[in-house]
């Protein structure tokens, strides 16, 4: 998968090269060389396995199965001609590694080991490196044959926002551990990807508490202690910090209080006098009882977005009322999503507005669109999630 990414970013690095300082344009300039290099060399060792595993094949009388899951599977079986390769890579692999189903069309295969691919994607067969057109169980095959498994996305959206999820997972996120975002661990909880991680936390403020519940409930330790003093002390007055508190006591017995007088709260309000961020804040806490004016509020202004946070709490908030994100225009690109897309910068994360520099400090920008796009990921999924929320 590395592999595959390194190829997709030598582009994307070349067009980036545009508008920078000269120290950045050299360093980029010195990342296109080694992707480049990559490229060169990923290429000569595929060339030279899919000679090596039909030679061998050959010579032993076998058919070979390659499964990229996430970890090249190479797995070979002896050539029988009174089965269907189907048959034979379940003779390869085992029953117990494969998911499918059996139609009128034929065997469909969902999964291989951990190739699953999700919405947006679907395993390519390949028979000596040439897409097979006729299912699994009826494609002919010889001794020597070599049949590849790989993921193929048939969605771009789901394409690129991949790519965007994994430029910013294998950039350097040191930063928002040391001190940890709640943001942040927030995306990789709902990810199941938390690291193994102590956090000693400082209370002091009522927002010291909804970080630490947060960033407590995503390290899944308990957080009944810091809810019992928030949902004592807390009183609503406050559009955007109040409707993070109501979220994080949700699994408490302090929840439903909270979010009743959040809703008496946000109805005296005009959100037309509200920023943004506080709007899309309503649409994450209240969801589908979100009053009417508010979710126009949200469909009317989040074309204006150009500030990744905005953007960000925008798809969340969008996502949380049912709304598409991807088919909201945007003032200067195709949909939401692209725009905040475009401010992700090279190094994978995002920066605030268009004409931040590349070496601009990301930390605040970045967590919050990494989480909206693990949002926007599971919303693509059919699994609608907030994140904030104990489900």
């Amino acid at each position: 998968m590395k592999k595959l990414f390194s190829f997709l970013f030598v582009g994307l690095l070349s067009l980036f090269l545009l508008g920078c300082e000269a120290d950045e344009l050299e360093r980029l300039q010195e990342q296109i060389s080694a992707l480049e290099s990559e490229m060169d060399l990923v290429s000569q060792e595929n060339e030279s396995l899919s000679e090596a595993l039909a030679l061998s094949s050959i010579e032993n009388n076998r058919v070979t199965f390659v499964i990229e899951a996430s970890d090249r599977i190479i797995e070979t079986v002896a050539y029988n001609a009174s089965k269907t390769a189907f048959d034979l890579l379940l003779d390869a692999i085992g029953e117990e590694n494969i998911m499918y189903s059996e139609s009128e069309f034929g065997i469909f295969i969902s999964a291989l080991y951990d190739l699953a691919p999700e919405y947006g994607s679907y395993i390519m067969i390949s028979k000596n490196d040439v897409p097979i057109e006729v299912g699994i169980s009826s494609v002919s095959f010889e001794v020597g044959d070599v049949f590849t498994f790989e993921s193929v996305y048939w969605d771009r959206d789901v394409k690129v926002l991949d790519e965007a999820m994994y430029a910013f997972m294998s950039s350097d996120t040191s930063e928002f551990l040391d001190p940890m975002s709640y943001e942040y661990l927030t995306a990789l909880a709902a990810l199941n990807q938390v690291p193994n991680l102590t956090y000693e936390s400082s209370v002091s403020t009522e927002n010291d508490l909804i970080k630490t519940i947060l960033i407590k409930r995503a390290l899944n330790e308990s957080t009944l202690e810091e809810q019992s003093s928030l949902g004592e002390s807390l009183v609503i007055d406050s559009i955007f910090a109040d409707g993070l508190a109501v979220m994080a006591l949700s699994g408490s017995s302090y929840y439903e209080t909270a979010l009743s007088s959040y809703e008496a709260f946000v109805q005296n309000q005009d959100p037309g006098n509200l920023s943004f961020d506080e709007v899309a804040m309503v649409a994450l806490v209240l969801a589908e009882n979100t009053l009417e004016d508010y979710q126009e509020a949200l469909l009317e202004d989040v074309f204006l977005m150009t500030n990744a946070p905005s953007l960000a709490y925008g798809i969340m908030g969008l996502i949380a009322i049912g709304e598409n994100p991807y088919e909201l225009e945007h003032t200067i690109h195709d949909n939401i999503v692209e725009a905040l897309l475009h401010l992700q910068a090279i190094d994978g994360g995002f920066l605030y507005t268009y004409d931040s520099s590349p070496s601009f400090m990301r930390t605040f920008s970045s967590p919050q669109s990494f989480l909206a796009l693990v949002t926007l990921k599971a919303f693509l999924n059919g699994t609608p999630l907030n994140p904030y929320l104990i489900p």
